[in-house]
């Protein structure tokens, strides 16, 4: 089994491919499996975590995609980069790990499809890739209990582009990546009771508290503006609904604890 490879920093989506889009689906992480918690959200750094993953991605529906690149956003600032590194192989051996009747790989030797040192997918198939410990900022996104990550998948649709490193594995085109939520099943940290007093409030209060928030507000005689009392709030581009991945494709600008940018 392979070494432990990936690199963290400035290394997001558009950082390789600044007018990256991410429209399509054709190589999806389906889910993050926990594998070991190293540092839960309240044990230790308030606001952070650091687990341990093993990455579920899937080309099912698909056909043969080459220099699969892995982007986990780690905070705000940052992101994990992660590749398909050597040993690979020209002759798979699949098996049906997870019984969902689609061939997968775990933990290489990845499949081999152009002859270079960066691993590639088979059309139909999922790989299960165990991460290093990596440290997430405890962000609730949608406010279901249970923080998440936003996730990118990169790809190249032909055989003719040489892959031999980390760093030249990104999208082949603006649209060759896919991006989504993907909930990690730990609890986010509770912040308490946080009492705030001649404070002027000049921009919605998402920037400064992970949801979800409840505010019980009393407004003295010189408040002005509107304020809403004991209001839970919801970026309003997240579902309510609980899932293992939803789809969120690049927007313009950046995007706070996003693993486009």
């Amino acid at each position: 089994m392979a070494a432990a490879q990936g690199e963290t920093g400035n290394f997001c989506v558009r950082d390789y491919q600044p007018g990256a889009v991410c429209t399509a689906n054709d190589v999806r992480i389906e889910a993050l499996t926990v594998v070991s918690v190293v540092e839960d959200c309240v044990s230790g750094t308030l606001g952070e975590t650091e687990v341990v993953f093993q990455t579920l991605v899937s080309s099912a529906g698909s056909p043969d995609r080459y220099d699969i690149g892995l982007f986990l956003a780690r905070d705000g600032d940052s992101c994990f980069h992660d590749y398909l590194e050597p040993p690979l192989t020209t002759t798979s051996t699949y098996g049906d790990v997870n019984m969902d009747m689609i061939n997968d790989i775990v933990d290489d030797p990845w499949w081999d499809g152009d002859g270079d040192t960066c691993g590639d997918i088979e059309s139909n198939t999922q790989l299960f890739k165990t991460l290093p410990p990596l440290r997430f900022a405890c962000i609730d996104t949608n406010g279901d209990g249970s923080a998440d990550v936003s996730v990118c998948t990169s790809w190249d649709n032909n055989t003719g582009t040489a892959c031999n490193a980390i760093g030249e594995v990104f999208p082949g085109t603006n649209s060759k990546c896919s991006c989504s939520g993907v909930e990690l099943g730990i609890a986010p940290e509770n912040l308490g009771t946080v009492h705030l007093s001649n404070v002027q409030v000049t921009d919605n209060l998402t920037a400064t508290f992970p949801a979800p928030v409840t505010f019980a507000i009393q407004a003295g005689p010189a408040a002005t503006g509107t304020l809403t009392a004991n209001g839970a709030f919801r970026p309003p581009s997240w579902s309510s609904s609980s899932l293992r991945r939803e789809s969120r494709p690049c927007r313009s600008g950046r995007s706070p604890s996003s693993a486009c940018s």
